[in-house]
């Protein structure tokens, strides 16, 4: 599902690093992890509801006049951003569009992202666009989740939005785990 492995790499500090190296197999076959149901994008958005963690208003749409009507409803200006599992990396293949203002920008961002990915990306599922509300400049971060086969669960945090990949400044962590109830004869 992902352009690179991911592996976990305890340093001298015993922190946990992440380093990628590329796979040899097609994106179609990494897709297809299990027989059910793809994931729902966005999945993380009710728990960060849960806990009341603040985060700029966003909507997936799937069609262009919903881009439109989501923009207008969330008020302007927007960024747009491709929904996709398979595209890592939005911003290299044309995916993010910023700064929107009109309606009609919103109309012929949908169609230039969605030109894009589809280009960029043959075989990646999508989902759709994102319309999200921008955000006055300030500071970013990135929050996420993993299951690496070897440590279990696993929780991301560092610098957001393009500094992820120009910086590198992710620290992960095991996730702790609730205690398992013990029943007693």
């Amino acid at each position: 599902m992902r352009a690179f492995a991911e592996r976990l790499n305890p340093d001298s500090s015993g922190i946990l690093t992440m380093s990628r190296k590329k796979r040899s197999e097609p994106s179609s076959r990494r897709s297809k992890k299990t027989d059910g149901p793809a994931p729902k994008p966005r999945s993380g958005r009710s728990r960060r509801e849960l806990y009341k963690i603040p985060a700029a208003p966003s909507k997936l749409s799937t069609t262009e006049e919903e881009a439109g009507q989501f923009a207008e409803a969330i008020g302007y200006p927007v960024v747009m951003k491709i929904a996709s599992p398979d595209i890592m990396h939005k911003t290299d293949v044309g995916g993010v569009k910023v700064g929107l203002k009109t309606k009609e920008e919103v109309l012929a961002a949908f169609r230039s992202i969605m030109e894009n990915s589809v280009k960029a990306v043959p075989d990646a599922k999508i989902y759709g666009v994102e319309v999200q509300k921008m955000m006055p400049k300030g500071d970013e971060i990135i929050i996420g989740m993993a299951k690496d086969p070897t440590f279990g669960p696993m929780i991301a945090f560092g610098s957001g939005g393009v500094l992820v990949n120009l910086l590198k400044d992710a620290s992960f962590r095991l996730a702790k785990r609730p205690p398992v109830p013990r029943f007693r004869r």
